[in-house]
């Protein structure tokens, strides 16, 4: 699903002439987004994803384009 997305991203980038700007990731990010969360299902949900994953991805497919 990471390379899926890191293409839909940087095809959009490329077609569209725009460069891709991402934030710096703390060692957990997920954990500021659930502070306020109470709800089980959504906590977890929240954690799945590898925030860090899929921005390396978008990082390696920006370099196969050439998109800054």
């Amino acid at each position: 699903m990471r390379w899926k997305l890191a293409n839909i991203v940087v095809r959009a980038a490329v077609e569209r002439w725009h460069a891709i700007v991402l934030e710096k990731l703390g060692k957990n990010p997920a954990r500021g987004m659930i502070n306020h969360v109470r709800d089980d299902q959504l906590r977890h949900r929240i954690y799945q994803p590898s925030f860090r994953g899929v921005q390396r991805a978008i990082e390696e497919k920006a370099k196969e384009y050439g998109v800054r």
